[in-house]
């Protein structure tokens, strides 16, 4: 089987993602991704779609919700990406618990990819179809957006 993380991974430092800053369109771009996931999937308790209790006691869809701010943040990446806003300075308070939560995010990553009878490599594959289809249809250099991080 060959490795398709590997050949990501050699893609993604191609277009500028390298060791030794956290990029804005990378980590904004993570969130975004997760609630367009959440996008495709319909939440059901005995029946009605699942609600919680906002921050005024309203009853909220936990689904629309999440779309909400998923799309905010992904909006914000866009600004970034396509330079109309600037990019901001990205600093790690706490090294340790940045990787602990980065490992946390891979366990449910992985855990729903066997759920669909998939690998992380099977995804990394599809990762880089994608990423090989845009790269000859338009610039992906996306990741070389001026960043700052600590």
């Amino acid at each position: 089987m060959e490795n398709s993380i590997d050949k990501l991974t050699a893609i993604q430092n191609e277009v500028g993602y390298v060791k030794g800053t956290i990029n804005n369109i990378a980590l904004l771009g993570l969130f975004g991704e997760a609630g367009e996931v959440m996008d495709e999937c319909i939440f059901i308790t005995k029946g009605d779609p699942i609600h919680y209790k906002d921050y005024d006691n309203t009853p909220v869809s936990l689904k629309e919700k999440s779309i909400e701010i998923a799309k905010r943040i992904d909006g914000l990446k866009k600004q970034i990406r396509d330079k109309v806003m600037p990019p901001f300075e990205i600093t790690i308070e706490n090294e340790e618990r940045f990787d602990s939560e980065m490992a946390d995010a891979l366990y449910y990553f992985n855990a729903l990819a066997i759920n669909r009878g998939k690998t992380l490599n099977d995804y990394a594959e599809l990762s880089l179809n994608k990423v090989m289809k845009y790269k000859t249809q338009k610039d992906i250099r996306h990741a070389n957006v001026e960043h700052g991080a600590k």
